[in-house]
Formats: C-alpha cells, structure tokens, sequence
C-alpha cells in the first residue's frame, strides 16, 4: 500500500507539483483506478503530472484495459440484473443498477451522435439515454414510457462522456416516477422525470403471507406497508395474519385471515411455536409450506422465525445449515451481501461453502448481479491468515468453481464496496452485523451535535443539507429490506424488529423478487440433492 501522501494525487507542496517515482506512480494508478474504474486517461494525466503515453505504458505493465474496456466489462456483469429490456437495446453502457431503486450509464459523444457544423451533441441521443436507463431499472417483465418533461441544460459536445444518474422518486398504483440527471464530468447538461406504465399478467402473480402482528410498532407500519406493496404492484397479492380486531385494510389483492394468537419478542421461539398454533407468525408459514404462498415475512421474534422457518417451511434437502442473510451498505451506494448474520453461531468449513454458494444465487437473483464476487470474512487477506475454520473454508472456496471466488476480505474494508457477497459464521457476522448498526447510529449522533453545537454549523448544515441526505439514504438499511433465511423450502424474510414502513415495504418487496425469479427452486438444483 502507498502512503497517504503518495494518493493525494494532482496536489502541490510548497508551490511544486509531486510527481512519483515509476513503481509508486504505478501503485498509486492501480489504486486510483479501482477506486475509480471510470476514471479516463486524460484524468490520470491531471493528477500525476506525466503524458499520455507514460499512463498508457503505466496500464500496460500492470494489464489494466483501456477505459472503452473496462466499462464494457462493468456493464456485462450488469445486464443481468434487468428484466425488462434487452441488453442491446440500452443506449450507453449499464455501469450501476439496482432494481426499482437506481442506476448509472455512460455514452461517449462520437461523430454519429452530433450536428457536423457545431459538432454539439443531438438532443435525442440524451434523451435516448435517460429513457433506456428509465425503463432498464424497473425489475418488471413489460415497461412503457408514459410521458417525460426533459430539459437541456448545458451544450454536449463530440467526445464528451455523459453519466447518467436515474432514481425511483414515487411508484404510484399505475406508475414509476423517475427523476434522471446527467452529466459531463460534474456539469449537469440534462435532467428530466420520466412516468413508466407496468404491463402485468395475472398468471405472473406472486403471492406473499404476512405476519401483521410481528414488530415493535405493528400492526400499523404494516398495513401501512402492505398498502403501498398492493397498490405499486399489480402483481402481488398478500394474505395477511394478524387480529382483526385492528384490521383496517380493504383491498381486492389482501386477504385476511385471523388469529387468535400472537409470538411476543420475549417468548422462547421453540416453544412458542410449538404451543401457539393459531399465532400469526405460525399461520403465515404454514401458508408458504403448503405452497399457497410463494414466501412470507415478519419482524417479529427472530428465533421464533428461525423455528418456523426450520421446522413448518423446512430445509432444503442437501442443505445442511440455513444462513441469515442481509443486504448492507456500501460507500459507492451500491451494497453487499452478508451472511451469516446469525443462523448458526456454530459452523464448519462446509457450511461456509453451502453459504457462499446460496449467497451467491441470492446476489444473483435478487439483488440482479451477474457474476457476482465472493469473499471470506478473515483477519487479513492472505491465503494463510485466519483460524482452522477460516483456512479450511478458504481451501474448500479455492476448489469449487461454482461461484467467483476473490479471496479473503478484512472487516475494515466491507464497506468500500470492492465485493459484492461476504461469508462468515453466524456468531462473527452478528457481531459484525450489531457493530456496524451501532457505529452508524453514532456517527449520526455525533454529526447531528456537531451541527447543532454553534449557529455557524447550523449554517454549513444547512448548505449541506442535500449531501446530508444522499449521504444517509446511502447508509439506510431500509432501502434493502429485511434479512432472508436461506436454504429453506420456502422464502422466508426477516424485517428488522425496529422497522418502519419503508423498511417493511422494502422486505416485501424482496420475498416478491425472490418469488419472481424462482429462487428457491434455483436453490435445489444447485444445492440441494
């Protein structure tokens, strides 16, 4: 690794630019670049005070592609993430996307695109890019665009390359509203909101048993969150559990069924599960056992979920231990998946094997990445590092060519963004897990007194308060729903305890992608017997 000193790349010391030493420049690229894929020649230029050439050379020896190349190799591994349009059919380069949430392009400005006189960009080849971007993120079989409000901000001219940014802002009972802005570098030149119109079918309807009962502020975050699931997906019907008595719902695609018994958080799981039978949380997953739901979900007593899951839904065949896994946040926004977070505190090199293996199925069906890399939780990154478990498992990784194994990971670095699944044992990733919730928490807190402490932060947070925001929405967990159990018969999602609605709509919403890309069948047929 190079010095801190060494990365701050393009600065000056006392009036002089530094320049670094071949080997360090080389370093100091590598990481500028992984950091940064996108980053182009010309850039790299800027920062290290040398010519084209040397930075070409500098790629060269150390086999990095050219920038062409390496977008084209993000965006494959992207275009498996999109359902509703064909890869060939997105203007630009797919380099970021995440389901019904938000994704990124590029599209180079080359002669074809811009008037011969001005060389100044055509305004229809922008806009293509938004509108392909736009119906590229809706994770739906048919997707129309319905209307768009663009405006031209700024001239795009011949060898520009334009990011653009799209996001969900509202999913009403017929559309999505899309906000996209796009870029030169950090010039905004357009930006437009874009309505899409879902076509469904009624035989591609997902069928999801909720537990109304579970959580600490339930029923109301979820109704509230059922009733914004129904009427943003036409295909999805629910069947919920809970006391009709605070049932207030009336909806074509809810059914409601009463229970006369509910699993408090300080109930022992196995026993409550055994003993009341007409619970919510017991009904719902009797619902997915005998397949009249496609999966279920609760934020209720999460070993009580555990043991429904376990001994109503059922294991899969072949699968010798379920892992508890959960999306988390990244630094780049685009999240990573953890397991175990507490299934099993303890487990064996081929458990570890069968997580890594289920996690990733789930990165690739659920969270739509196509060839996604697979790390080992351990205390360094070489080979040699770790304990018996970790060694063995790490051995066990290295042979099965299932999955893209890249090696060990650090816990200090989960959240750069470099991997996209992390495998440990139940009893580290809890651990791990409850760290990370509660450094997060703190920050927060330390940030919001720091503000607060004077009249000129509250102004500088007032100026900030934008990138505030896009700073937390990229550390809030509710964007990516609940915890799965995984390795069951059935999907099983876990919300967390403390949910709100948008955290409870967003696990919804994950047992109904799960339910839509079969994954539990892929599950069997490649871990099971």
């Amino acid at each position: 690794m190079i010095c801190e000193e060494c990365l701050r790349l393009g600065t000056k010391m006392r009036g002089e630019r530094v320049k670094l030493k071949k080997n360090d420049r080389r370093v100091a690229i590598k990481e500028a670049i992984e950091l940064n894929p996108f980053i182009t020649d010309y850039e790299l230029c800027e920062k290290f005070d040398v010519s084209i050439q040397t930075i070409r050379l500098d790629r060269t020896h150390l086999n990095i592609p050219e920038l062409r190349k390496r977008i084209k190799l993000v965006a494959e591994q992207n275009y498996g993430r999109i359902k509703s349009i064909e890869a060939n059919e997105i203007i630009g380069d797919l380099i970021q996307v995440n389901p019904d949430v938000s994704a990124q392009s590029l599209i180079e400005i080359t002669i074809d695109s811009v008037f011969a006189k001005s060389e100044i960009a055509r305004g229809h080849v922008l806009f293509a890019q938004a509108n392909s971007l736009c119906v590229a993120l809706i994770h739906k079989p048919i997707v129309l665009t319905h209307e768009s409000q663009v405006e031209f901000k700024e001239k795009v001219k011949l060898n520009d390359t334009v990011r653009a940014d799209a996001r969900v802002i509202d999913i009403t009972d017929k559309h999505y509203i899309i906000e996209v802005n796009s870029y030169v570098s950090d010039m905004l030149v357009f930006k437009g909101n874009s309505k899409c119109t879902i076509q469904v079918r009624m035989n591609e309807m997902v069928k999801i048993a909720v537990d109304m009962m579970g959580g600490d502020d339930a029923p109301g975050i979820v109704l509230d969150a059922v009733k914004k699931a129904v009427e943003d997906f036409k295909d999805l019907e629910i069947i919920l559990f809970g006391d009709e008595s605070q049932y207030n719902l009336s909806h074509e695609r809810i059914e409601f069924r009463h229970c006369t018994e509910k699993i408090e958080m300080e109930d022992e799981p196995v026993r409550a599960i055994k003993r009341k039978k007409d619970s919510s949380m017991v009904k719902m997953a009797e619902a997915v056992k005998s397949g009249e739901a496609d999966g279920c979900v609760s934020a209720g007593n999460t070993g009580a979920l555990m043991s429904a899951g376990l001994f109503i839904v059922g294991r899969i065949k072949g699968v010798a231990r379920p892992a508890l896994v959960v999306t988390l946040p990244t630094t780049d926004g685009k999240g990573f998946v953890f397991l175990d977070v507490g299934a099993n505190a303890d487990a064996k090199a081929e458990h570890l094997l069968q997580y890594a293996q289920l996690g990733n199925i789930y990165a690739q069906k659920i969270r739509g990445i196509q060839n996604p890399s697979v790390s080992l939780l351990n205390i360094g990154t070489e080979a040699a590092k770790g304990n018996s478990l970790t060694k063995k498992a790490y051995d066990l990784f290295e042979k099965n060519q299932s999955f893209n194994f890249t090696g060990n990971i650090e816990a200090k670095t989960l959240m750069d963004g470099n991997v996209d699944v992390v495998v440990t044992d139940g009893y580290t990733g809890n651990m791990v897990l409850k760290n990370l919730e509660g450094t997060a928490k703190s920050i927060g807190k330390m940030l919001k007194e720091t503000i607060m402490s004077s009249f000129k932060n509250k102004l500088a947070g007032a100026v900030l308060k934008k990138d505030l925001d896009t700073f937390a929405k990229k550390m809030d967990y509710s964007e990516y729903g609940g915890s799965v159990l995984l390795g069951l018969d059935g999907t099983v999602v876990k919300a967390h305890g403390s949910s709100n609605a948008k955290a409870f709509y967003s696990a919804i919403r994950q047992a109904k992608i799960a339910g839509e890309e079969n994954i539990v069948q892929i599950m069997k047929d490649t871990v099971g017997e």
